[in-house]
């Protein structure tokens, strides 16, 4: 029942935004491209009721894993620049990774768009910023103006 759900949401997205339907790939997974080289992911996790949007931010520089992590653990603080979407490191492949998991059992269409909207903006901004090297910039630019970050630096 909820896989199904999943499916007609998906598909209903992508028909009413011109994207034709779309069959998943043999694992679930479902791939869409926003601006040509916007690859976003789609899976519904089980029937756990958890869709799972994530993409591949970009790659981590070799000679700034500590400090991408850092900046990272910034930016994921409540009221930063991810829209409400989680920055992650995938140490298998050494990339930045967005996330965003939804609950599929109560989720509508409108809410869907919407989330995904927030997500591939949040994705777009992020792959900019560790491109151009502002990730760690902006993080540090930012960590005297964190609410409560006098508590949580030591």
């Amino acid at each position: 029942m909820y896989l199904d759900h999943f499916n007609n949401l998906l598909n209903s997205y992508t028909v009413e935004n011109g994207l034709g339907k779309f069959i998943p790939s043999k694992q679930g997974t479902y791939r869409l491209t926003f601006k040509s080289d916007l690859v976003v992911n789609i899976d519904a996790l089980d029937n756990s009721g958890v869709i799972l949007i994530y993409a591949e931010v970009g790659p981590v520089p070799e000679q700034m894993q500590a400090e991408i992590h850092q900046a990272l653990l910034q930016a994921n603080f409540p009221g930063y620049e991810t829209r409400h979407n989680t920055l992650a490191l995938d140490e298998q492949k050494n990339a930045v990774m967005l996330v965003k998991p939804l609950l599929g059992y109560d989720i509508n269409i409108v809410v869907f768009q919407k989330s995904l909207d927030a997500f591939v903006s949040a994705l777009s901004l992020w792959r900019q910023k560790l491109r151009d090297g502002q990730l760690v910039h902006s993080a540090d630019a930012r960590k005297d103006d964190a609410p409560c970050g006098r508590y949580i630096r030591g």
